[in-house]
């Protein structure tokens, strides 16, 4: 599995390709619905085969990608050093707070559901950010 999963985290090469072709709000947009296919997979899982075929599917690398070129896209460079360094005590902070509140969903829905929930939020993130992205470029148009 280990194998697999390696194997598979060289998609970020042609994911980078991607990135550089398409828009910054398509790329999220296929992330995000990775994202939602990646979590509905794991829930609708029956055995630990079919949940190991969904965990092979290399979401994190395209929705890494699409991150850091929003960040690169949005900041200059007198400021990207202080954006990145704040995205990271951000990233910090939330992954500690969103670890402890899934472990408490977990004890309290069962892991199945927090599979489902978090399916929702994937879909709920990707509309958000269609609507951010969206914002932004009518802001500052190209």
């Amino acid at each position: 599995m280990v194998a697999a999963t390696t194997l598979l985290g060289l998609s970020s090469i042609p994911y980078g390709k991607l990135a550089d072709r398409l828009p910054l709000r398509r790329m999220f947009t296929l992330a995000g619905l990775g994202w939602v296919a990646l979590y509905t997979g794991y829930y609708l899982s029956r055995s630990p085969l079919e949940f190991a075929a969904f965990f092979v599917i290399p979401v994190w690398p395209a929705f890494w990608l699409s991150y850091s070129k929003a960040l690169m896209d949005l900041s200059d460079q007198a400021e990207r050093a202080e954006l990145f360094a704040l995205e990271s005590v951000l990233s910090s902070v939330y992954g500690s707070a969103v670890g402890i509140l899934a472990g408490y969903l977990a004890d309290l829905l069962g892991p199945r559901e927090l599979f489902l929930l978090s399916a929702v939020a994937a879909a709920a993130a990707t509309a958000c950010v269609q609507l951010l992205l969206s914002s932004q470029a009518e802001a500052h148009p190209a």
